[in-house]
């Protein structure tokens, strides 16, 4: 048993010296952002960059979800990966 799960495969001291942000969570995303929006009003605006192409989720946000910030990522994380890739 000591040979198989005590090989040092993996040293969470070394991961976060080289990632010091390995325990943070990571996103299929650049950035996200809240804004509100009347009945049918669209955001407009956006800056031309260096990526032509632009993948949008657009969602009611949930009560509490300016009170946890990271749960309301998570949970547009969801939505972005099942729209995207049909989980």
């Amino acid at each position: 048993m000591n040979a198989v799960l005590g090989i040092g495969g993996f040293d969470l001291a070394r991961a976060l010296e080289y990632k010091p942000t390995f325990l943070e969570p990571e996103y299929p995303f650049e950035w996200a952002g809240a804004f509100e929006l009347g009945a049918w009003q669209l955001l407009t605006g956006l800056q031309e960059g260096p990526d032509p192409s632009i993948e949008v989720v657009i969602c009611e946000a949930q009560s509490g979800d300016e009170l946890d910030p990271l749960k309301a990522a998570e949970r547009v994380f969801t939505l972005f990966s099942t729209c995207r890739y049909g989980g």
